[in-house]
């Protein structure tokens, strides 16, 4: 990820929408999201955090997955990065341009 190429990152709060539209974003299969409000982050402190999620060790989907928060990186139409965090059962969701995958942390 180059710095130089970050539209926009974000740190957010989402809102959850049950069908897909024009602005919403997904970080797994039918769940659909909307940004709620956010704070820009400086390129080099957002892919910097980017880095630390996906540093995070693997997990499994969680049945409760209720993300309050998100992180939203954006380098265009084709290129962009989610990550749905949910600290009731310390599991983030991530989508990276489409793949998606999950990670765990310790929230304690």
């Amino acid at each position: 990820m180059d710095t130089k190429q970050l539209r926009e990152g974000i740190v957010c709060r989402m809102a959850y929408v049950d069908s897909p539209s024009t602005n919403t974003l997904s970080t797994a299969h039918n769940m659909h999201f909307q940004l709620d409000g956010g704070v820009v982050l400086n390129p080099v402190a957002a892919i910097a955090l980017w880095d630390r999620i996906v540093a995070l060790p693997p997990g499994d989907q969680m049945r409760c997955h209720a993300p309050r928060y998100a992180v939203h990186l954006n380098f265009g139409e084709s290129q962009f990065f989610t990550a749905a965090i949910c600290w009731e059962c310390n599991n983030i969701s991530i989508s990276s341009s489409g793949e998606y995958s999950w990670r765990q942390f310790d929230g304690v």
